[in-house]
């Protein structure tokens, strides 16, 4: 399905949902997220505004990072190959584009199939 959010405002990140956790898979230029230069592609992201996010799935995740343009957000993030989780303050800024969240649910034999359902959004 589909998520579109009008008068809401992101960071510029792509977040891809795994098995291990909710990873940026890539930062949008012109973004948030790109100009603060703390955020990459790869990071983990472990927690938004202090709540840990490993049991919520892609659309809660979603409307924790979008909100209303000008507002904060703190994504924590854990670099690969480390275990400390950053804090990185973002300002929540309208985008060119509109705001589209991409999930698939696959059947149930897909699942079992691969073992890893993946999916991704751009906040």
């Amino acid at each position: 399905g589909s998520v579109t959010q009008d008068g809401h405002a992101g960071v510029g990140v792509k977040v891809m949902a795994t098995e291990n956790g909710f990873f940026v898979e890539e930062v949008v230029p012109g973004g948030a997220a790109h100009q603060s230069g703390r955020v990459a592609a790869g990071d983990q992201i472990i927690a938004i505004d202090g709540q840990r996010i490993r049991a919520l799935n892609m659309e809660q995740v979603f409307n924790r990072i979008i909100g209303v343009p000008g507002t904060a957000v703190v994504l924590f993030l854990r670099k690969p190959g480390t275990t400390r989780d950053i804090p990185v303050t973002l300002l929540r800024a309208s985008t060119t584009h509109s705001l589209r969240l991409f999930y698939t649910d696959q059947p149930e034999q897909e699942q079992q199939k691969s073992q890893q359902s993946e999916s991704s959004g751009v906040f």
